[in-house]
């Protein structure tokens, strides 16, 4: 078993100068890391990842941090921001960030609900994208997926 803690604790948005934490957090007893990407440009992908090698650490996963303007219940408009966003992170992984991908798919206290399909469709790209990396995209929603 591992033991994992998310970054979101200590800091937001999480930076590459982030890294500076994960001395503490290896000294804490923590084996894996949960990263919140609120923007992609916040990370050098190469730089975060040898820190975490050098302090020990396995950067279990990435969240992709969704709010206002990235909905994949939200307008075509949304979705397609959404979906650009997410596939950054991804592409971010393959560089060699997260074993897992976590995705967080709602803005926290939206409550439209679209017809099912619409969601489906907004998240199949990602997700068969993540799988030709050899990824893992779990969904985690603020939300119901009603």
């Amino acid at each position: 078993m591992r033991f994992g803690i998310n970054t979101f604790l200590f800091t937001s948005p999480f930076t590459t100068a982030s890294v500076k934490l994960f001395p503490q957090f290896k000294k804490w007893g923590f084996d894996t890391l949960e990263l919140p990407v609120e923007a992609p440009e916040h990370i050098d992908p190469v730089k975060v990842k040898a820190a975490a090698d050098k302090h020990g650490l396995v950067i279990g996963s990435i969240c992709a941090c969704m709010g206002p303007g990235r909905d994949f219940r939200g307008t075509p408009e949304e979705q397609a921001t959404a979906t650009t966003y997410v596939q950054t992170l991804i592409d971010q992984a393959d560089l060699g960030l997260p074993v897992g991908h976590w995705a967080y798919l709602f803005s926290r206290g939206s409550h439209r609900f679209p017809h099912r399909r619409r969601k489906e469709g907004a998240l199949r790209p990602g997700g068969q994208e993540s799988q030709a990396l050899g990824q893992v995209c779990g969904i985690q929603g603020s939300d119901p997926l009603h």
